[in-house]
Order: structure tokens, then C-alpha cells, then sequence
């Protein structure tokens, strides 16, 4: 059997007695016709009068609990729906599309062409309307070529451009890396030179402290020495006292302490210009700062306008 004989030959099976479309979710009632779920759901809900209802084909009793979905229907229901749009026959009238509404844009049959909703519309042969179509498409097309064109140089001058301003921009960073790094190495070798001035007068000190205090240590000793050997002198009996007197008065006779030197020559003088020329480097990095930070605030970047 033809597709569209199978179709006009199934066609009152499959729609809906109340829609007049293809049956959607379909549900069998108690005199076994067939409706849309939501078809027989709102028509109970208009007619239900004390709990009776009637079929709307044949008037018999219904009872909406016994409603039974019918799934071999609703199959094939999608099959023949899955035909008809294979065969581009109209859904309603199972007749093939020949036309084409120009006011809803869409294919119709001879059958559609003089139902109430097309009636007073301008329906024409399908190929005649494809035709106005396609020359609709084709002189867009040609207009969007035409765009294009113009387009497709404006793409490449852009990228063009922007290879170049890129290019500029990794120019400029490659600036600021080596005026950075001039400046870096500039500032390290400075601070380099003052840290070791700094710290040979470090080691100066730490140097002259060290051989005060090892001299102080020494005549300490000394003293000590010498206290303890007089003490002991003046334990003897009077007679070894006295015996060496002069010797030992001699030797114990008070002899001056060499003075120790407890500062660096020069020293304060040495530290108060350290003092200065740090001040001097604390000023000039915070106005070398401020000004660093102005002139990169002063405006954009002249890479723009060149």
C-alpha cells in the first residue's frame, strides 16, 4: 500500500473525534473510543453532571478513573505522523503539500487552500513561491559576499595593526626590563662599595675592642698577681720581712698603668659621616622615588601616538 493510501486509509483511526488532530498521549474509554488525554480531560470538566458522563462519539456512560492510556495506538500514531512529514503530505487532510501560504509562510494542500484559515490568503504553487525564495536568499547572498569582502581586508589590516602595535608594546617592555636592570645593577654596585665601608670600620672596631679588652685581662692578671704576693709578704714573721725591705719595696713600688686606648682614632668623626651620607642617600631615594612615580603618572604612554 501507497503511503498516502495508508495514510487516508488510517487517518480517521488516528485523530482525535474532539481536536480533529493526530491523537497526542491517547486514552481509551469505557466504550473503547479514543481521544487526547487533555481533549477528554476538559471535556469531563465542561460536562460532568453528578458524576455521569457520556462519550462524545456515542454518548455512552464514562467514568473518567477507567480511562486507559493506549500505547500501541500512540505508536502508531508516530509512525504515520513520521510518513506523512516523509512524504510532506498535510497532517490534517493526508493530501500531499502542493502550495504555499505566502501570509502564514507555510506549505498547505488543495484541501487547506479553501479551509476558513487560508481562505482569504495569497496561496501559490510551491515552486513558484521556493523561486521567490531562493532569489530573496540569493541577492542577500550576494550582499553578504559583497560585505564580506570589505571585511576580509579590514581583518587583515587589523591584525596587521595589531602584530605591529604588539610588537611595540614587547618593544617598550624590553626598555623597562633593561632600564630596570641598569638601575639595579647601578643601586647594587653603590650599595655594594657602602656596605664594605661600613664593614672594614665594623671590623675596626670589633678588632680594637678585642685587643683593649685582651690587655685589660692582662695587666688585671697582673694586679692580681702582685696583690697576692703581698699579701703573703706582709704574713712572714718580722724578721723575713725586713730581711730583702728594700728589694721588695722596690718591686712593689707603684708603677703606671698604660693607658688603653678605648676608641678608634677618628672614630666619631667616622661615624658621623656615615650618619650624613645616609640621611643623604634616605633623602635622595624618596625624592628619586617621587619623581619616578610623577613622570610615569604624567599622561599615556607616548607608543600610541607614534
Amino acid at each position: 500500500m501507497a503511503v498516502s493510501s495508508l495514510l487516508a486509509d488510517k487517518g480517521k483511526e488516528v485523530m482525535c473525534p474532539l481536536c480533529m488532530e493526530y491523537l497526542t498521549d491517547p486514552v481509551s474509554v469505557d466504550c473503547g473510543h479514543n481521544f487526547c488525554l487533555d481533549c477528554i480531560t476538559d471535556f469531563c470538566e465542561k460536562w460532568e453532571v453528578c458524576g455521569l458522563l457520556k462519550c462524545p462519539v456515542c454518548r455512552t456512560h464514562i467514568q473518567k478513573e477507567n480511562f486507559q492510556p493506549n500505547w500501541q495506538l500512540a505508536n502508531i500514531v508516530s509512525q504515520l505522523k513520521f510518513l506523512a512529514l516523509k512524504e510532506k503530505l498535510c497532517q490534517k487532510h493526508q493530501e500531499k503539500l502542493r502550495l504555499f501560504c505566502r501570509e502564514d509562510e507555510q506549505l498547505v494542500c488543495q484541501v487547506c487552500e479553501h479551509s476558513p484559515e487560508h481562505k482569504q490568503h495569497s496561496v501559490v504553487l510551491l515552486e513558484e513561491a521556493a523561486q521567490d525564495y531562493k532569489d530573496k536568499i540569493k541577492a542577500q547572498l550576494k550582499s553578504l559576499e559583497k560585505e564580506r569582502e570589505i571585511l576580509v581586508p579590514q581583518k587583515l589590516s587589523e591584525e596587521i595593526a595589531s602584530q605591529k602595535t604588539l610588537a611595540q608594546i614587547e618593544a617598550e617592555k624590553g626598555k623597562v626590563r633593561s632600564a630596570f636592570e641598569h638601575m639595579h645593577n647601578f643601586l647594587e654596585e653603590i650599595e655594594g662599595f657602602w656596605l664594605a665601608q661600613l664593614g672594614d670600620l665594623e671590623k675596626e672596631i670589633k678588632k680594637k675592642l678585642k685587643d683593649n679588652i685582651t690587655r685589660i685581662s692582662q695587666e688585671i692578671t697582673r694586679m692580681s698577681y702582685l696583690i697576692r704576693e703581698m699579701e703573703e709578704q706582709c704574713q712572714q714573721p718580722d724578721s723575713e720581712f725586713l730581711q730583702n725591705i728594700k728589694s721588695t719595696m722596690s718591686r712593689y713600688a707603684k708603677k703606671p698603668v698604660d693607658p688603653v686606648a678605648s676608641h678608634i682614632p677618628g672614630l666619631e668623626d667616622r661615624l658621623q659621616s656615615c650618619y650624613q651620607k645616609n640621611c643623604v642617600l634616605e633623602d635622595t631615594m624618596g625624592k628619586f622615588a617621587e619623581s619616578l612615580e610623577q613622570a610615569l603618572n604624567k599622561g599615556p604612554p607616548q607608543l600610541w601616538n607614534k
